[in-house]
């Protein structure tokens, strides 16, 4: 359903996590619904055994996407 990538946000010099909705999905309306709903989840949670949560969206090229944090 979607692929994790470790990347470097630039701007706070962390390491981050991000979730991307694979492409296949995308055009997929049931599928960007359910992606959204996680984000909004896990934006309500706060939990020491939880990932911390950053933020959701879409890009400008149309991947959804879950910004976290990265626990090697």
């Amino acid at each position: 359903m979607a692929r994790i990538y470790k990347a470097m946000e630039k701007d706070l010099d962390r390491v981050v996590a991000i979730k991307v909705l694979h492409s296949s999905l995308t055009s997929d309306k049931a599928f960007r619904e359910r992606f959204k709903r996680e984000g909004k989840v896990l934006s309500a949670m706060a939990h020491p055994h939880i990932l911390q949560f950053y933020r959701f969206g879409v890009s400008h090229d149309g991947m959804a996407y879950i910004a976290m944090e990265y626990l090697q």
